[in-house]
């Protein structure tokens, strides 16, 4: 089925992206907490944790692909 294979094209694209990242560093000694992430891996993560969301115009033929017309109406109110 077309959706499976979106699915699995997704899954091996973030896992790729995943391997592709820096593995976290330690922080300094004397300063608190991780290190920060960088953009790429906090863009990772969240197209990880919200694929669902990410791929919904393949599961509901009525979401668009694209934000365009949302981007459009925010564009027109300024």
């Amino acid at each position: 089925m077309l959706i499976d294979k979106i699915e699995r094209q997704y899954c091996k694209i973030l896992r790729e992206g995943i391997a592709e990242q820096p593995p976290d560093s330690v922080p300094e000694k004397g300063k608190r907490g991780r290190k920060a992430k960088s953009k790429s891996a906090r863009l990772l993560d969240v197209f990880n944790q919200r694929s669902q969301n990410v791929l919904m115009f393949i599961y509901n033929p009525d979401v668009p692909f694209d934000n365009n017309l949302a981007e459009r109406d925010l564009e027109w109110l300024n």
